[in-house]
């Protein structure tokens, strides 16, 4: 069936320009990959702000982690032993935000601050009130706590090395005011598993390229640290309080606009924290649903209509096949396409696995960049339905 006339912007040109905009942005990473390589190359302390040669090790900064638990009576013990088992020398205290626990939680909590005066205990009571986003209101109350001169968060179900804490404090120098840390997620060795543990890499390699950039795209509070002061210059989560997400990569944007700071990523194994995959498929949509929603509430309008062009170009992966299979566009046409997603991420994630550490993880590439899509599609638009809940 050729091609109806009116149709050749639609079914031709515009997949084209889809892939373009995606081609660029995967050039974009690249290049941020490829300057995380002397990242990576820099000792101790080192930024990314392009200076020519290491800084002088700073003095050692006081830090405040803060760890917001809702019903994590499983996970909580196991977290709380590895952040006990810090080597940081310089003074470091843990705040531990109980949500509104129904299950053992509070309890454990308590127990342990009784024994350990590092680490205190932050209530938000049962009856407090129902809100969009109950995690900022948890992390809010935990830097309100806080004494350190830097924040750093992670999440109940992360378990951080015994030098994740001084690895980060020491990235910071006079003028940093963000650093950011990798995860991974602990591979189950199952389908479910190995998925989410492709699709968190790519997330952590966009994180990583763009913070070596100095333009931070994403950011996550699993291994996310910065200064009080910067926080609180900005007005915490003021502003954010209608999205249910966000506590990391919408704080980080916005942060990123006050003059006079600079943004770093620490590439360093110390840095990086393990987090458990969702136990179900279901849960894992679910989580990524949540992630989504936020899409249309960036501030900056070029980057939604950005998020948008990339959506598209996954819808069109989607149903490419069917249209090339009845003629309105030609195979070569989508194949073209469909290799630029794969070649594309294939080298990016090629590139930052060499500089993180974590080569295994392209064993998945064609299979999981093949899911990604349906994923990507659902889950949007259940995040923008509304169609998932928080704890």
């Amino acid at each position: 069936m050729p091609i109806p006339g009116g149709g050749l912007i639609f079914f031709v040109i515009f997949p084209i320009f889809l892939a373009v905009v995606y081609c660029a942005l995967m050039a974009f990473f690249i290049v941020g990959a490829i300057r995380l390589g002397r990242v990576r190359d820099r000792s101790g302390s080192a930024s990314i702000s392009g200076d020519a040669g290491p800084p002088a090790v700073p003095a050692l900064p006081s830090v405040s982690v803060i760890v917001p638990l809702r019903n994590e009576e499983f996970h909580a013990p196991e977290t709380l032993r590895a952040l006990a088992e810090q080597d940081y020398p310089g003074a470091w205290e843990i705040i531990c935000v109980n949500d509104r626990s129904t299950d053992g939680t509070e309890a454990i909590l308590q127990d342990l601050c009784a024994r350990d005066g590092r680490f205190t205990l932050v209530n938000i009571p049962l009856e407090a009130p129902k809100i969009p986003s109950p995690k900022k209101r948890a992390l809010a109350a935990g830097f309100a706590a806080a004494k350190g001169e830097i924040l750093m968060t992670t999440d109940a179900d992360c378990m951080a090395r015994p030098g994740w804490l001084r690895s980060m404090a020491m990235r910071f120098e006079a003028d940093t005011g963000i650093v950011q840390g990798p995860k991974r997620i602990r591979s189950m060795g199952t389908v479910l598993s190995r998925y989410q543990e492709h699709e968190v890499f790519g997330l952590v390699s966009i994180e990583a390229a763009t913070f070596a950039l100095g333009r931070p795209m994403i950011a996550s509070a699993p291994s996310l640290a910065y200064r009080k002061s910067l926080y609180e210059s900005v007005g915490g989560f003021q502003g954010l309080e209608d999205t249910v997400s966000g506590d990391d990569d919408m704080l980080v944007r916005k942060m990123q606009k006050m003059p006079g700071w600079k943004v770093a990523y620490n590439p360093s194994s110390d840095a990086c924290v393990t987090t458990s995959p969702a136990d179900t498929w279901a849960g894992m949509l679910t989580q990524r649903a949540r992630w989504a929603s936020n899409g249309a509430h960036y501030e900056e309008k070029g980057f939604v209509a950005l998020l948008a062009c990339i959506y598209a170009f996954y819808w069109w992966l989607a149903v490419g096949p069917i249209l090339a299979a009845v003629g309105f566009v030609p195979w070569s046409i989508y194949g073209a396409t469909a290799a630029v997603k794969i070649a594309g991420n294939g080298i990016f994630l090629s590139i930052t696995a060499r500089r993180l550490g974590h080569t295994g993880i392209l064993r998945d590439l064609i299979w999981c960049e093949i899911l990604h899509v349906p994923i990507v599609l659902a889950a949007v638009i259940l995040g923008h339905l509304g169609l998932y809940r928080w704890k």
